[in-house]
């Protein structure tokens, strides 16, 4: 795991206006040159598809919690994976786990859920993980894949 005091350290140094942001081809430099990752093309394509999976690219630009958390992103999900790049993203205290709040927040946002998906995602997240108060990105990867499945209804009767 990437230091935070390091990352912060990296998004003063590349912000050389003092302006509270940066851009993706700012975080492309970082990867790249603080973190020793070589192929400029690869770094360029999991920005952009991690931006494509989030809030980040709606301005262009990204301040420093955004940057942490898109740090924490890049180096812990699967970037060819959807569902372990929104996990990670709605990891928001880096944990490697969904708490309640996190997971509440992820349902409200994120825009591939109808109302009908979140009722029952809630339901089931409730009745299956309720007792622990915590979804692994493992867990979060199984239900995910239920809901696109279309056999969380299935599921729900199982438990």
């Amino acid at each position: 795991m990437i230091d935070i005091n390091d990352l912060t350290e990296i998004f003063t140094y590349i912000d050389d206006e003092n302006t509270g942001e940066i851009d993706i081809i700012d975080i492309a430099f970082a990867i790249e040159y603080f973190m020793s990752v070589d192929n400029n093309e690869d770094v360029l394509k999991n920005v952009q598809e991690i931006c494509s999976c989030t809030n980040y690219d709606i301005d262009g630009k990204i301040d420093l919690s955004q940057f942490l958390n898109f740090m924490h992103i890049y180096f812990n999900a699967d970037l060819e994976d959807y569902n372990s790049i929104i996990f990670y993203a709605a990891d928001q205290d880096f944990s490697g786990t969904l708490n309640k709040n996190e997971l509440k927040s992820l349902l409200k946002q994120e825009v591939n859920f109808n109302f009908v998906k979140r009722y029952l995602a809630a339901t089931a997240i409730m009745i299956k993980y309720g007792n622990k108060g915590e979804l692994s990105h493992e867990n979060f990867l199984e239900l995910a894949e239920l809901f696109q499945g279309g056999a969380l209804e299935d599921e729900i009767q199982k438990l």
